[in-house]
C-alpha cells in the first residue's frame, strides 16, 4: 500500500498541500523545498499500520479553527479511508500550540523524550502524542475495523 493522497486534500474550509513557505517551517526538520515532495502522513510501519502526522500552518490564519479542521481531515483520511491503526504527532516541546491542537483532537501525550534530537543547532525535547483506531472510533461512534 502506498500512501500518496491526491493533492490537494480538501475539507470544508481548508486545502491541504505540501509545505512551501520557509516562514512557517520553524519546527520542521526539513526545508520547505524538501517538504514539498513529502506526503502529509509518513509511514512508520506497514505491518503495524502506523504513521506520523505532521502539519504546518501559516500564522496569519491562526485562531479561526482551520488547523483543527485540517488535521481532523488528515485523521479521517488515516483511519476511515486508509484503515490505519496508530497516528502519532511528534512535536517539539516548545511548540505549545501544536501540542494543544493534537490534544483537542483526542491525541494523548505518551512520551516526553528529553534532548533526543539535534534540531536547528540545539538539542530538542520531543512530545509523542498518538491516537489509536479505537480511540478515533470512540470519538466518532464508528466501528473499529477487524484486521487479521
Amino acid at each position: 500500500m502506498e500512501l500518496r493522497p491526491e493533492y490537494p486534500v480538501r475539507s470544508a474550509r481548508t486545502v491541504l498541500r505540501p509545505l512551501s513557505d520557509a516562514d512557517v517551517a520553524a519546527f520542521v526538520l526539513w526545508s520547505p523545498r524538501a517538504c514539498s515532495r513529502r506526503v502529509l502522513l509518513a509511514w512508520h510501519s506497514l505491518e503495524h499500520r502506523g504513521v506520523e502526522v505532521g502539519y504546518v500552518f501559516n500564522p496569519d490564519f491562526a485562531g479561526n479553527g482551520y488547523a483543527t479542521e485540517a488535521v481532523h481531515t488528515l485523521l479521517h483520511l488515516a483511519f476511515d479511508e486508509l484503515g490505519l491503526y496508530r497516528v502519532t504527532a511528534r512535536v517539539d516541546q516548545r511548540n505549545h500550540l501544536t501540542a494543544e491542537l493534537a490534544a483537542r483532537l483526542g491525541m494523548r501525550q505518551e512520551a516526553n523524550l528529553v534532548k533526543n534530537e539535534w534540531f536547528k543547532g540545539k538539542w530538542s525535547d520531543e512530545l509523542d502524542l498518538p491516537l489509536l483506531e479505537e480511540e478515533w472510533s470512540a470519538q466518532h461512534c464508528t466501528t473499529v475495523r477487524a484486521h487479521g
